[in-house]
């Protein structure tokens, strides 16, 4: 524990002049109304940028810096901040007359920067010239914690921003550790701020997207496909080289070519999904198509309720499918891949099904079909001189 103590001032010779007396308070000292000082050295003063220099033992005619040392910097952006808890802030540096410019700003929270012209340019150059103990800003604060940041703005010729020491107000929060609860220096307000409005703005984005595939997109049958092949989109999202893409004349919306589609590591299970998908597709298109008719249900071609006077009411022909297509009933899995009988089968299958969507498309609407050239029957006939009366 502290113990108080008496300073004498005896002058031998001369008649000193006394500014002030820097004394180390204890952890039991009372601080509030005290002026705390901090050096250029001290670990509560944090220090950005390049171009800081730290210099020691100089000798002025004028003096001696606070502590005997000083930091300068010459780099304009050169920066440095110090959080504390006080009712007032004062900073104070060294000044040399060199020629050139030197303009620093002084800002407190998020209050507005103040400027200090130090040299303007026009002074004359007076190398040995230092000034002391000069305060470059100096501002009464509400009492509670703050931050300070000084910023090097403009240093043109042999110009230096040289700081000394800061000084500030103590109040009875005031502790002789540095204060916590402040942001991170090198962190920007204004940067956050920008990046988190971003976020919330994707944010309400996939919402909306989200809200208007739910209430107004029909869901296709394709989306159910991929559903049931899990990490088939992240398959093919990678470059897969060319992708083959039919061309038809009137290019209907028609399921893609699955063999193009379906990379050779398909399980069985994924192909067996494709060509259920398949299935569905085309009974939806039978479906949509025969209700004026009152038809009879779709039923794919190669089973047993594959009749052809089934089709006969509905005023076109039943789906398409060569003399070579073979329904493939759903295999029972055996292996993860299956045989490569049973892969062949299935994939002929898809092949089959995805030409008959495409007819189904076609011929589901009549009217769909350009105008039918009658030919020369209807052309008017040969000129005869002989039909026309002179």
């Amino acid at each position: 524990m502290g113990r108080s103590h008496e300073m004498s001032l005896l002058p031998i010779a001369g008649q000193p002049i006394f500014d002030y007396a820097v004394v180390t308070p204890s952890s039991s000292t009372y601080l509030e109304g005290l002026t705390m000082v901090l050096d250029d050295t001290d670990s509560w003063i944090t220090y950005k940028g390049s171009g800081w220099t730290s210099k020691s033992g100089m000798q002025f005619s004028a003096g001696l810096p606070y502590n005997g040392t000083q930091r300068g910097s010459s780099n304009p952006g050169d920066y440095l901040t110090v959080n504390f808890e006080g009712r007032s802030v004062a900073v104070y540096g060294l000044l040399n007359q060199l020629p050139g410019k030197l303009l620093t700003t002084y800002r407190v929270d998020d209050m507005g920067p103040a400027k200090f012209v130090a040299y303007d340019g026009s002074q004359t150059s007076e190398p040995d010239k230092w000034a002391l103990h000069q305060s470059f800003f100096k501002t009464d604060l509400s009492a509670g914690k703050h931050t300070l940041t000084i910023t090097v703005n403009e240093v043109t010729e042999s110009q230096v921003f040289w700081i000394d020491y800061i000084t500030f107000e103590a109040t009875s929060a005031t502790t002789l550790t540095q204060p916590g609860g402040f942001e991170d220096p090198d962190s920007s307000p204004l940067g956050s701020k920008i990046v988190g409005a971003i976020v919330g703005v994707v944010v309400i984005i996939f919402v909306v997207i989200y809200l208007i595939s739910r209430c107004c997109w029909r869901r296709d049958p394709w989306e159910i496909l991929f559903e049931r092949m899990p990490g088939i989109l992240a398959k093919h999202n990678a470059p897969r080289g060319p992708v083959e893409v039919p061309t038809r004349p009137h290019m209907l919306r028609q399921p893609p070519h699955l063999a193009s589609l379906a990379p050779d590591d398909m399980t069985l299970f994924e192909l067996q999904s494709a060509a259920n998908a398949l299935r569905e597709e085309n009974q939806n298109l039978y479906n949509a198509s025969s209700t004026s008719y009152h038809s009879p249900p779709y039923h794919p071609r190669g089973t047993a309720s594959y009749p052809s006077h089934n089709y006969l009411q509905t005023g076109y022909d039943p789906p398409p499918a060569s003399s070579s297509d073979i329904h493939i009933p759903l295999l029972a899995v055996t292996s993860s891949h299956g045989s490569a009988a049973e892969v062949a089968a299935l994939r002929n299958e898809i092949e089959r099904l995805r030409r008959e969507n495409y007819q189904m498309q076609v011929t589901r609407n009549p009217r769909r079909s350009g105008a039918i050239d009658a030919g020369p029957a209807d052309a008017p006939p040969a000129y005869n001189p002989a039909n026309y009366i002179p």
